[in-house]
């Protein structure tokens, strides 16, 4: 059995759309997903979305039951397939994780984890975070509204490079010579991809979407390891395919995970002899001036 966590759309005078996935308070179709060039979320409705992946049933537990505590969970999950279950509030993924218990497989995004340390005789604790200084950048290759207006808004307060998908597969963005220019900048630069859909999809038409994706995937993988061979020590990393290249780019296999830098953002720390700092969000998470804000609890300056 599949536990699949999800928020459903609290009462406030609204209809309850309860198996939905939202981003605050807007349908996940309705909030830019709808046009993420790789996978675009045209349903929210993640009961009919995990069932065209699927030949067994698919179950929902309601936000009703939820709240009703872990044992109401556990009474109304199905014997087999999958299931979805509402969440609205942290008390809830706190509830959904005491029912889970010896549960087989869980899924869900990472607030899923508040309620599994107690399964194991583990009590949360407080991260202590110790500041690392030095050189940082932005990489940013998330599309959705929120990253291109955390963009716009850095900006203005640093240097900016954009890198498109044609400068990408023909080699005119060159990883030695963005690294050159990140290393001359006194205030962490940003280096992004993240551009208008409709710029994406038309790079897509024209390159084909795997390459076009392959592409920016590889460049960023390629700077940030040249970036921490030249002393960078601070990486902030938008967009969900663009974190993963730049953590396989790094050699990164495991973190410790340090303050919360917004909601589903922790601070993350790479040990060894010159520890590298890591933030990594997906393209909707954080607020309109995350990158700066980031950037500088990462070095201890909030």
């Amino acid at each position: 059995q599949a536990t699949i966590v999800c928020p459903a759309f609290p009462e406030n005078g609204r209809s309850v759309y309860q198996g939905h996935l939202f981003v605050q308070d807007v349908l996940l179709n309705e909030c830019g997903m709808e046009d993420h060039p790789l996978t675009p979320m045209t349903d929210p409705d993640l009961r009919r979305v995990l069932a065209a992946q699927s030949t067994r049933p698919i179950g929902h537990v309601p936000a009703a039951t939820v709240i009703a505590g872990a044992d109401a969970i556990l009474a109304a999950l199905p014997g087999n397939g999958h299931v979805i279950v509402d969440a609205i509030r942290d008390a809830d993924l706190v509830q959904i994780g005491a029912a889970a218990k010896g549960a087989p497989l869980l899924c869900g995004g990472s607030g899923i984890a508040l309620g599994l340390p107690a399964n194991f005789g583990a009590q949360p604790k407080t991260a202590e975070w110790a500041p690392i200084t030095g050189p940082g950048v932005v990489l940013s290759g998330s599309c959705s509204r929120a990253t291109r207006e955390q963009v716009k808004l850095y900006q203005a307060h640093a240097e900016a490079m954009e890198i498109s998908a044609e400068d990408a597969i023909s080699g005119t963005a060159n990883v030695h010579a963005i690294a050159d220019w990140v290393c001359a900048q006194t205030t962490p630069p940003l280096v992004y991809s993240s551009a208008d859909p409709q710029i994406v999809r038309d790079a897509q038409a024209r390159f084909g979407q795997d390459r076009a994706a392959h592409a920016l995937e590889t460049l960023f993988a390629e700077l940030a390891a040249e970036l921490a061979r030249r002393g960078v020590r601070r990486f902030l990393v938008a967009g969900g395919e663009t974190s993963g290249a730049v953590v396989q780019g790094l050699g990164v296999s495991a973190f410790t995970i340090g303050p919360r830098l917004a909601a589903g953002v922790p601070a993350l720390r790479v040990e060894g002899s010159d520890p590298i700092a890591l933030a990594l969000k997906s393209g909707n998470f954080g607020g309109p001036t995350f990158f700066k804000d980031a950037l500088d609890i990462l070095e201890g300056q909030i």
